[in-house]
This record gives structure tokens, sequence and C-alpha cells, in this order.
């Protein structure tokens, strides 16, 4: 039983999974998963449990690794083998996919040419993630509406049922309720001119800065979690 348990421990000190700092903002995952390979953990994929995406690590030898990340142009679960082949060639090898957002790539090559070097070009591809964003926020505000709505008009003996809900359920709850809903509005706000600002900068032909702060965000994305 003790060898058991010195097994387990010591698989579980070779692998660790930590919360994903933002989403939507290519730049700070990018160095977020750089940070990580160079106190030795390189990434193996992405846990979408508990309400959280959170990526997942094995324990490696720190080494400076860059990662890429590209957006999905349509609902894909692997990247076009062409495109793949293509980037292999140029010492990028596939690492992972963000669900419905980005393809994640590494290169251990220090002297290999960059993925993307036309901002321009590279704005193209977050046409699509960014139609799908704005379809995801719009249609979780209209289901927030139709639930405000479905609430407010349900009778509850002769009063609101809004009413009876605040004053019967536990303290607290129906105002944890309500910052819920408003915290899932925010994030959906911010999401938007994340993507916005940076098709924007794109665009224009301003590349992304890199690095790019994400402790702060990381440690807000937990709190707001938890």
């Amino acid at each position: 039983m003790d060898n058991e348990n010195k097994a387990l421990s010591s698989a579980y000190d070779q692998t660790c999974s930590e919360i994903l700092p933002a989403r939507y903002d290519p730049a700070a995952v990018e160095t977020w998963l750089e940070d990580m390979a160079k106190d030795g953990w390189q990434l193996t994929g992405f846990d979408y449990r508990f309400f959280r995406t959170a990526g997942t690590f094995e324990r490696s030898e720190p080494r400076p690794t860059r990662y890429r990340l590209t957006p999905l142009t349509r609902k894909e679960k692997e990247p076009d083998p062409e495109q793949r082949e293509l980037c292999e060639l140029r010492g990028w090898r596939y690492a992972a996919a963000i669900s419905d957002s980005f393809h994640v790539w590494r290169c251990d090559d220090p002297g290999a040419p960059e993925m993307d070097t036309d901002p321009v070009t590279q704005a193209e591809g977050y046409r699509w993630l960014r139609r799908r964003v704005w379809r995801s926020y719009l249609i979780d505000l209209l289901l927030v509406a139709l639930l405000f709505v479905i609430v407010l008009a349900l009778p509850g003996n002769g009063r609101g049922f809004l009413l009876n809900m605040s004053e019967n359920d536990a303290p607290g709850e129906f105002t944890l309720w309500c910052l819920s809903i408003v915290g899932m509005t925010a994030s959906g706000v911010g999401t938007i001119r994340t993507l916005r600002r940076l098709y924007r900068r794109l665009h224009t032909g301003v590349p992304m800065d890199r690095p790019a702060p994400y402790r702060a965000r990381q440690w807000r994305t937990r709190v707001l979690w938890l």
C-alpha cells in the first residue's frame, strides 16, 4: 500500500493543472504557457470540468519554448492536415485546442521563423471567431431577458414571484443570483471588447505585444470561479 501511495504521489508530482488566465487574449495565454515551460511544465491539453477552463501540464526539463495561438476558422477539433504539415516543416508542432476558440502550437527551436509575420493577414483569421462570440453573447442576453420576464410574470400568492423569492430564499442567495447574471453579462462585454481591440490592432498592421501581462487576470479569474 505504501508503494502504491508513493507511485500515485510521484505521478501527481509529474502533472499539474492551472486555470486559463484569459481565454480570448492570445498574447496573454501564450506568455503564460511560455512561463510554464520555463518552470519545467509543458502543455498536454485543456480541462473543462467544474465550469472553468484549465491547462493540463506534464513535468519536463525547463527550457524556452514558444507558444502561438491561431483562431479557429470554423467548428473543428483539429487543424487542416495541410496546415499542420506546413507548420511542422517550419518547426511548429500542434499541441492542443482551446474549445471553440484557438489552436495551440509550440516550437522548441529558437531559430524557427514565426508562424504569422503579417498582422493584417493574421487579423482575417479572427473574423469567424468574432462572429461566433457575438452570436453566443446575444443568445446569452436573450436567455437572461427571457428568465427575467418569466420570473417577473409568475404570480406568487398575489405578489410578485421575484419579491417572494428575495424574501424566502437563504440570506444572500437572491443577491448572489443577481450578481451571477451581472457577472456573466460583464464577462461577455469584456470578451467582445478584447477581440474588437485585437482585430483593429492587427488590421492596422500592428503586431501583438509579447510578452503580455496575465498574472492579475489569472487571479481574478480564479476568484470569480470560486
